[in-house]
Formats: C-alpha cells, sequence, structure tokens
C-alpha cells in the first residue's frame, strides 16, 4: 500500500499477510484521516510524482495505473510530464516508431489535440488508453508498451481484458468505480483480472501490486481491502441476449431452431444440467411406479386414481397444508406458547409429536423437549386420522425418545390446555436431566390430552382463522369416515399409494424439465415472438415475411424500429448526408443533448418521427409482455456531429463544441457507416431501389477519412 509517501508491504510475493506492516499501514491511514479532517491536504500531482519517482528509484517501471475514469486517467499523465521516465536513445526510438505508426494517417486528423497530446506524452515514457481515445492511437499506445518504450500507463480496465500486455507494477488509485448503475466496490474477480498483470513471464519472479488512495479518497479498511484481494470472486452470470434479430434469422435458416440456440447458452446452462439429471431419473420412477401398479389391489382401499385410499391420501395432505400455511404460523405468535407449555409439533413425516416449552420462542421456532411416538405406536388408521393428538399415553410416554431441539414454526400443530409451574421447568440444556423433567411434565398433560385437543382454545378472531379450524375439523371427520380405516392393512395401503403419487409427481416434474418448457428465457422467447407476429415480422406459422427478412439485415440497430422507420416514408425527402446522419440514435448508447438548431429541419422532423414509432413499439411489447426497449434506444446526441462529417466537415470541426471523445465519436460513425449498409441491403429486400442507392451514399460519405483507416496491426 502507498500512503503519503511512503510504502508498505501488507502480502509478501508468496501470498501470506505482513501483519506488522499491515498495522504500521492502518496506523499511517489514520493519521492522513485525521489530517483530511483538518484541512491540510497533500496535493494529489505531489502524491502521485512521490509514488512514480519511488518505483522508478526501485526499478519497478513499467507499471500500469488502472483508473476507472478517462478524464483522471489524462489528467495524472499530464501530472506525470515533469518527470523523464525514458533515455534519450528511447525517446528517440519512440518518435522515430510514431512517424511510421502515423504515416498513413491523414494530416487533418494528426491536428486533432488528442493526438499531440498523447504524442506528447509518449515521448516521455507515459501512455494513456481508453475508449475515448482514436483507434490509431490506442493501436500506437500498445504497440510501444509492448515494445517497451513506455514506462507509466494510465489505464482504464478494459486494458486488462483480452489484451496480454503485463508490467513489472499495478497500481490502483482507487478500489471504487462507477457500473453506469452506481459507485461500487470492486468485486474479488475483477480486482484479480487487473491485478494479474503485475509481473512478465520471463522477466519478473513476481508482480508488485500497489494500492494508493491520493488526494480526499477515503481508506476503506482492512477488512473491506481483504474482501477485495482474497474474496470470493462473483458467480458468472450469462448475459445471452435473446433478440429479435436473432429470432428472425433463426427462424429463416434450415437445421437450427431458436430453442437449440436457447439450449446451448451458458444462461440456459443450470437448466440443461437439471434436464440431464432429470433424464436420469425418469428411468427409475417409472420403474418404481410399475412395480407399485402392479401389486395387486386391496379390497378395502383399492388402487389408483379413483381408490378410496387415493381420497384418503389427498385428504391427509391438503389438511396439513392447511396445518402449516394457516395455523403453524399463527400458534408460533400466540401469548400462550411460554416456558412450561406443552404442544403438539409435526415431524418431517407429519406424525404427531407432543413437546414442552422451554425458553421464549422467536418467529421461527420454538426451543422444545419433543417426545415421538414409536414405530410400534403409529401402526393402524388413529396415526394418520388424528391431526391434532400424537399417539401417546401413559404405557408409551417411557418408550418415546426425547429430544432437546428447536421446534420450526411451521412443524407447530396445536396448543395443550396444561402449562407446567415455571420451578419445574428445565433449562434449555441438552442432557438427560431436561428429557427426565420434560417428561414427567407430558405425565402430567396426557389426562388433558386424552379428553381431546382441539384448536378452540386458541382465540383469534379473524376469519381466515376460522376457515382454517373448519377445515381441519371436517378434515378429521372425513378422514375417520373413510371406508379405508377398516382395513387390516391399513399402514401398508397408504404408504403404498403416498409412494405411488410421489412417483407420478416426480415423474411428471421430470417430464417438464426433460422438455423445453423449462428453460429459464422461454417466457422471453414468447413474448417476442408475439410482439413479432402483431408487428407483422411473422406469419401465424411463424414463417418470416417481407418485413421480417428486412428486419433480419439489421445487425447494430433494433431491427424492428429500424424496419419500421424506413417503411414510415421519412427518407424520401432526405439527402443521402441526413439519411445516414437520423440512423445515428438507434446507434449511440449515451446521453447527450440533441443539438437541433445544428441540422436541417427535416432531420428534427424524421428523429421526432423515430420517436413516435419508439413509443408505438414499446406499447405493443408491453402489451405482448415483452421488455420495453424501443424508446431508451432511441439517444439523437450524436445526430450534429454525424451529419456534419457526412457533409464533408473534417473530424475536428465535426467534434467541434461536443461533450464527446474523439475516439468515440469515431467508433459511432463507424458503427453508423455499417449501419447504412444494413439499410441498403434491407432496401432491396423491400424492393426500393431508390432508397438503397441512397443509403450506399450516405455509407460512402461517412466511410471515409479516419473512420475508414486500417488498423495499424495489419498495415
Amino acid at each position: 500500500m502507498w500512503c503519503a509517501g511512503e510504502h508498505y508491504p501488507i502480502i509478501n510475493a508468496a501470498g501470506a499477510p505482513l501483519p506488522t506492516s499491515t498495522m504500521a499501514a492502518q496506523t499511517a491511514f489514520k493519521a492522513r484521516e485525521r489530517s483530511l479532517q483538518r484541512g491540510v491536504v497533500r496535493s494529489e500531482k505531489a502524491e502521485w510524482v512521490g509514488l512514480m519517482q519511488h518505483l522508478q528509484k526501485a526499478r519497478q517501471l513499467p507499471v500500469i495505473v488502472f483508473s476507472f475514469s478517462r478524464r483522471n486517467c489524462v489528467t495524472v499523465a499530464h501530472d506525470l510530464q515533469q518527470i523523464r521516465f525514458t533515455t534519450n536513445r528511447e525517446e528517440k526510438r519512440i518518435r522515430s516508431m510514431l512517424g511510421q505508426l502515423l504515416s498513413g494517417v491523414a494530416p487533418a486528423d494528426r491536428a486533432l489535440p488528442q493526438v499531440g497530446d498523447t504524442c506528447g506524452l509518449l515521448e516521455r515514457g507515459v501512455g494513456v488508453h481508453h475508449a475515448g481515445m482514436l483507434i490509431f492511437l490506442k493501436e500506437a499506445v500498445e504497440m510501444l508498451f509492448a515494445a517497451g518504450l513506455i514506462k507509466v500507463l494510465m489505464a482504464t480496465e478494459t486494458f486488462a481484458m483480452g489484451v496480454n500486455m503485463p508490467a513489472r507494477t499495478v497500481v490502483f488509485p482507487s478500489l471504487m468505480k462507477h457500473d453506469g448503475t452506481t459507485r461500487r466496490l470492486l468485486h474479488p474477480s475483477e480486482f484479480i483480472q487487473m491485478a494479474g498483470r503485475a509481473g512478465r513471464r520471463g522477466l519478473d519472479t513476481s508482480g508488485r501490486v500497489i494500492i494508493a488512495f491520493p488526494g480526499r479518497d477515503a481508506f476503506p479498511g482492512m477488512q473491506t481491502l481483504r474482501g477485495v484481494i482474497a474474496g470470493t470472486p462473483k458467480r458468472l452470470v450469462s448475459q445471452f441476449h435473446l433478440s429479435y434479430s436473432t429470432i428472425l434469422n433463426l427462424l429463416r435458416a434450415h437445421g437450427w431452431s431458436v430453442r437449440d440456440v436457447m439450449r446451448r447458452s451458458f444462461g440456459e446452462f443450470h437448466t440443461q444440467r437439471d434436464r440431464i439429471e432429470a433424464e436420469a431419473r425418469l428411468t427409475g420412477h417409472a420403474t418404481a411406479l410399475t412395480d407399485i401398479e402392479g401389486r395387486p389391489a386391496c379390497p378395502v382401499c383399492g388402487a389408483g386414481d379413483h381408490s378410496p385410499m387415493k381420497e384418503f391420501v389427498d385428504e391427509r395432505y391438503a389438511a396439513e397444508d392447511v396445518a402449516i400455511d394457516d395455523i403453524a404460523q399463527r400458534l408460533a405468535t400466540d401469548h400462550m406458547i411460554t416456558p412450561g407449555r406443552v404442544i403438539v409439533t409435526a415431524d418431517d413425516d407429519m406424525t404427531r409429536c407432543v413437546a414442552v416449552v422451554l425458553g421464549r420462542p422467536t418467529l421461527s421456532e420454538v426451543p422444545c423437549v419433543v417426545f415421538r411416538p414409536t414405530p410400534a405406536d403409529l401402526t393402524g388408521p388413529a396415526a394418520m386420522t388424528s391431526l391434532l393428538t400424537p399417539m401417546i399415553d401413559m404405557m408409551s410416554l417411557d418408550r418415546c425418545i426425547g429430544r432437546v431441539e428447536p421446534v420450526q414454526a411451521a412443524s407447530l400443530r396445536a396448543i395443550i390446555d396444561y402449562i407446567a409451574p415455571i420451578n419445574t421447568v428445565p433449562d434449555n440444556i441438552n442432557n438427560r436431566t431436561t428429557i427426565d423433567r420434560a417428561r414427567d411434565i407430558i405425565r402430567h398433560a396426557l389426562p388433558v390430552m386424552a379428553a381431546g385437543v382441539t384448536l378452540t382454545n386458541v382465540r383469534h378472531t379473524d376469519v381466515d382463522w376460522g376457515v382454517a379450524v373448519s377445515t381441519i375439523s371436517a378434515s378429521i371427520d372425513h378422514l375417520s369416515q373413510s371406508p379405508t380405516v377398516s382395513c387390516p392393512t391399513f399402514t401398508e395401503c397408504f404408504e403404498r399409494e403416498a409412494d405411488r403419487q410421489y412417483h407420478v409427481s416426480e415423474l411428471a416434474r421430470d417430464n417438464e424439465m426433460s422438455g423445453d418448457d423449462c428453460l429459464a428465457s422461454l417466457p422471453d422467447l414468447e413474448a417476442r415472438m408475439a410482439v413479432l407476429t402483431e408487428m407483422g415480422y411473422l406469419m401465424a406459422d411463424t414463417s418470416v415475411t417481407i418485413k421480417g427478412r428486412a428486419a433480419c439485415e439489421f445487425g447494430g440497430a433494433n431491427p424492428i424500429l429500424a424496419t419500421e422507420f424506413m417503411l414510415s416514408g421519412v427518407f424520401t425527402g432526405l439527402t443521402p448526408a441526413e439519411a445516414g446522419a437520423v440512423l445515428s440514435p438507434m446507434l449511440y448508447d449515451r446521453h447527450q443533448p440533441f443539438e437541433e438548431s445544428l441540422v436541417p429541419r427535416p432531420v428534427v422532423a424524421a428523429i421526432e418521427n423515430l420517436k413516435s414509432l419508439a413509443t408505438g413499439l414499446g406499447a405493443v411489447e408491453n402489451v405482448c409482455g415483452a421488455v420495453d426497449e424501443a424508446l431508451a434506444s432511441v439517444n439523437p446526441g450524436l445526430v450534429h456531429i454525424a451529419y456534419r462529417w457526412a457533409s464533408g466537415a473534417s473530424i475536428l470541426e465535426a467534434v467541434a463544441d461536443s461533450g464527446e471523445d474523439p475516439g468515440a465519436v469515431v467508433r459511432h460513425l463507424s458503427r453508423l457507416a455499417d449501419a447504412c449498409k444494413d439499410a441498403k441491403n434491407a432496401s432491396f429486400v423491400l424492393g426500393d431501389i431508390g432508397m438503397a442507392k441512397k443509403f450506399e451514399t450516405a455509407g460512402q460519405l461517412i466511410k471515409v477519412g479516419v473512420v475508414a483507416a486500417s488498423s495499424l496491426y495489419i498495415r
């Protein structure tokens, strides 16, 4: 770590923590915080200069500084201009390489301020790399860094993705980033990805990672720091997006279906894993079900879906659901549940148990000693027809095994009208004494239980409670009057029917999981298919219409919105430059104000028409249940720049008075040229040759100069 001009190692090259140095770092940061509170602030520039001079003296260059702000990258790079990181020989080589690399760039493009600033920094061994830079400048920086001529590189996190360009040292000026929604701490996986650039294979035995908090940035604390450095990586989440274009193109293709692609996406990994497991279980459930149904039917209980035992089992499970959903939670919060109270609970197999409350309950559980009837006491129909009374009496109580455990709120079934004197209630300790004293309490409660256990002693006046109590009472009557209770092999018949229903339900569930209906993205597919059908891009039999084939031509823009825009007739009166410019809002993903005064009136009218079409498409998406993304995809912030460029302005003139970086503008113009090509192809599909020629001309006007420049890597 780096604080106030001092270096504090906290983890060594072997990954072991260094407690003494860590304590010193914490002390230094606390002193720094006190200074900040007093208004004593060390210049951020001084902090950066001091850190880089330290690294230069310690021979720890080259270094990559990962900043999460384009503006901060440039600001810090300029602050470091006072330090000379290169020798005379290296500076000459940098100038020579820059001359060669930029020789194919037009003089007008080389006149951009960003080019001059970047080249001046590069000659001193300082580089900048972020998404707002012109593409040829970024590539020149990458080549110079790979050649070992850049000693300090200020970069955003995109430099750590895919480009294999390590350094000896990596510096983090902050562990906070803005992810487009909020400002948050780095995830451990993000930190590891960037920190992994420290250390060059074959050149360094280890890499160094430094965390510095220059200026007024607050120190997050050692616990937070450890969570970022050594925390559990965030689970990978699929970003697969089922777009209209994907659906239309797959419906046109032969040999593939939309669901085939969905199944193969990472987003469906878990559902497909579950599908394989479900298919493996199907045989087992089918075999077990065949075995059960192949046994002779009981003359009393019957067998199958219309048997008396089927009705008994359904009634029993339905009553259990009522007990869990409507009875248990009310009992858990009842004032009668106090230490010494005797209550009725249910085990996982629905067996009724008796318990003594040992302490104050919480919303989720009650501390108890629980006594479960023995298997010998659970034979016969009485164990299943008794929804409130446990199968325990004076004779069987001594045979019951007691256990001290918390009873879940959902397992409560009834409250007995007996509470032991407080001085006889054992402590909540799991030992033999506690169990024996609880057994004595239940022995005194058995006469009360023998008189009958009901729910009428619990005073709740709301309608839902009354309905639940009535349902339980009715179920007790129905179960006790079932013809199955006279069966001499009742327990065997009940277990057979319960097993049969289990295998039937599992078989149905696994069959469902084995089909396409379990795909997580299926609702999105069905909603988007409904939109495409409603808008006339698909026939009822899912065949693609002419409009649908035209929409397939668009790769970057929303294909439905773009096609509707082309069919609206607004392009008829536009020049090629204007036609190209009005495609811009469907490609720009940032929010800049629309400079209406800088474009012709027909362009403004066309943008208003586009917004109206997007609103209409959004309304259809809402009705069909699809995500409404049409209006949000219309951002006309760069329309005036696109119009200027297509009208013949230089890149310097085009970006004048714009808040966007030149590199971002060039990248947008390149996408716009591709969109003009897509619109030309769509026009041919629609049979409008005149509009196709207009978009072809628009693409030619845009794909010039720096927008058309080839990569430095292939020159």
